[in-house]
C-alpha cells in the first residue's frame, strides 16, 4: 500500500517565480495528492498552506533537480466573517502538466474511493505524505523521505468549541512514542514536527480476510 500512495502523493515547495537561480533554495511546505475524476485532472491539498502562497509559487520535483512549477486557479470554499472549515484547495491541471507530471507519479481514480465511507470507532487509518525537516538538500538535490502512521479515530470537545464538526472534519490520533509500520514491529519514537504532512491523503486500512498478516 506505501507503494501506491507513493506513486499518487506529491511534496510541494514554495520557489516564487521572481527568485533568481541560486538566490535562495525551495522550501518544503506541503503535500498533496495526484486525482482522477471523470478524465479531468487535479491536485488536492489543504487550503491552509496556501493562505499567503501563489500557486505559480509553488513547485514540484519529478526526478533529481528537474522540477515543475504549477500554474492555474485553486479552488476552495470561503466563507466571509466566518470560521472556514473546509481545509481543502484543489487545483485543475492542464493536460502539460499532466504529461510532466506522469513521468514519475500517477493519478489516482476517483472510481476508486468510497465517498460514503463510514467512519467507525474500530476502523485504521493511514496518514501520509511528507514532513519538512525529514527533507534534506544533498548535493543539490532533495531527498525526501515520505511519513505514514497507523491510526485511529479520536473525539474530542475541542472541536465544537472551534466551530467546527464531525461530519467535513476528521480527527486522528498520533501518539509519537508508539509508532509503527503498517505491517507491526518494533514501536519507535516518531517525530514531534509533523509540518509538511497537510494535505496529505488520509486512508482507510482493510484487512484482507484471506490474507489477514
Amino acid at each position: 500500500m506505501k507503494n501506491l500512495l507513493e506513486t499518487i502523493t506529491v511534496q510541494l515547495f514554495y520557489y516564487p517565480v521572481e527568485t533568481q537561480e541560486g538566490e535562495r533554495r525551495p522550501e518544503q511546505i506541503a503535500s498533496g495528492v495526484l486525482l482522477k475524476i471523470q478524465g479531468e485532472y487535479f491536485l488536492i491539498t489543504a487550503k491552509h498552506v496556501l493562505k499567503d502562497v501563489s500557486v505559480n509559487d509553488i513547485i514540484i520535483f519529478l526526478n533529481g533537480d528537474n522540477s515543475i512549477r504549477l500554474y492555474g486557479k485553486i479552488g476552495w470554499y470561503i466563507f466571509d466573517n466566518v470560521y472556514d472549515n473546509l481545509d481543502i484547495a484543489i487545483l485543475k491541471l492542464e493536460a502539460d502538466l499532466v504529461n510532466q507530471f506522469m513521468k514519475r507519479y500517477q493519478f489516482l481514480d476517483s472510481g476508486t474511493i468510497d465517498f460514503l465511507h463510514n467512519y467507525k470507532p474500530e476502523n485504521k487509518y493511514i496518514l501520509f505524505g511528507f514532513i519538512n525537516n525529514k527533507t534534506k538538500l544533498k548535493n543539490k538535490v532533495f531527498q525526501a523521505d515520505s511519513f505514514f502512521f497507523l491510526t485511529e479515530l479520536v473525539w474530542f470537545k475541542r472541536v465544537t468549541d472551534l466551530g467546527l464538526n464531525y461530519v467535513e472534519n476528521i480527527t486522528l490520533k498520533y501518539n509519537r512514542r508508539k509508532q509503527t509500520s503498517l505491517y507491526g514491529g518494533n514501536l519507535e519514537m516518531g517525530p514531534r514536527d509533523l509540518t509538511g504532512l497537510s494535505g496529505g491523503g488520509i486512508w482507510h486500512v482493510v484487512q484482507d480476510a484471506a490474507n489477514p498478516s
